[in-house]
């Protein structure tokens, strides 16, 4: 028994997270470190059923570069050698593209931004794209279809005294070329990119206003106005302290424990809607 309920929690949570994802919207906040792309994060987030995750270091980057390996190998080797056992490639031919970046975008939504029940838009914001940051953002597209990027800059001697830089010896040459490589590929992205800078919305919240609407979401002064009164980033500054040096920080352990109460109800409402799951997706452990 326990064990066909948990296949039919499965079936039943699977369904709902597919037609949940079908409706989602999506944005990614394209910037470098020491720009006030956290609190921008959060300002976006002042929206209702907005959720924008942070960084993941550079996870996209590495996604990329093993889904571009291999489609090179596959477009390479593919028709010469597929049918031979004794190649090394055998059944690069297979590598299935479309299919690929369907499960990745699948494995980043579920794994990584986890969008909720009544989110609508859901992204994350990344400081760390690599030196291709053209085609970085290319696959994101491919990733997420009608994704939306919010570029965010900051005055490039503001952001060399801020936080870390102050310890790099090559910070202004490395937040250059950073400031013009991402400046460069939001150029490519055409309407699908919104670009806006630190120190102007800063100082006056009203230039987001724009920002909202070209994303389809509501803008409310005040509660913008309030998550940049809250403290964001590293050290959890606020807006008035954003240069502060940036303390070292332990990473977290996440820990949850689904209560006793919370278990058991899962376990009589999952085996009561085993009909409906079999009835709106045709598979399951009661599928005639």
């Amino acid at each position: 028994m326990r064990s066909r309920v948990r296949t039919v929690k499965h079936w039943a949570s699977r369904a709902a997270r597919r037609v949940r994802h079908g409706r989602l919207r999506y944005v990614v906040v394209v910037s470098y470190a020491r720009t006030g792309s956290t609190l921008l994060q959060g300002v976006l987030m002042s929206a209702p059923h907005v959720l924008v995750r942070g960084e993941q270091g550079g996870t996209i980057v590495h996604l990329k570069n093993w889904y571009d390996q291999l489609c090179r190998q596959q477009s390479k080797l593919a028709g010469r050698y597929e049918l031979s056992r004794r190649h090394p490639f055998f059944g690069i031919g297979g590598f299935a593209r479309d299919d690929a970046l369907l499960r990745i975008r699948r494995l980043l939504l579920e794994t990584l931004l986890r969008p909720t029940h009544d989110t609508a838009v859901v992204g994350f914001k990344e400081n760390n794209w690599g030196d291709d940051v053209a085609g970085v953002l290319a696959f994101v597209r491919k990733v997420f279809p009608g994704v939306r990027f919010v570029v965010n800059t900051r005055d490039l001697d503001a952001v060399v005294r801020s936080g870390f830089w102050t310890r790099r010896s090559n910070a202004e040459q490395t937040v250059r070329e950073r400031h013009e490589r991402v400046l460069a590929a939001a150029a490519a992205l055409g309407d699908d990119a919104y670009h806006v800078h630190y120190d102007e919305w800063v100082a006056d919240p009203e230039k987001l206003r724009g920002l909202f609407e070209w994303l389809g979401l509501p803008f409310d002064i005040e509660r913008v106005r309030e998550v940049m009164r809250q403290p964001h980033s590293y050290a959890n500054n606020n807006v008035e302290h954003l240069d502060a040096p940036v303390p070292s920080v332990p990473h977290p352990t996440a820990r949850s424990r689904r209560p006793p109460v919370a278990l058991a109800w899962a376990a009589v409402t999952a085996a009561q809607v085993a009909a409906v799951v079999t009835a709106a997706v045709g598979v399951g452990p009661y599928a005639g």
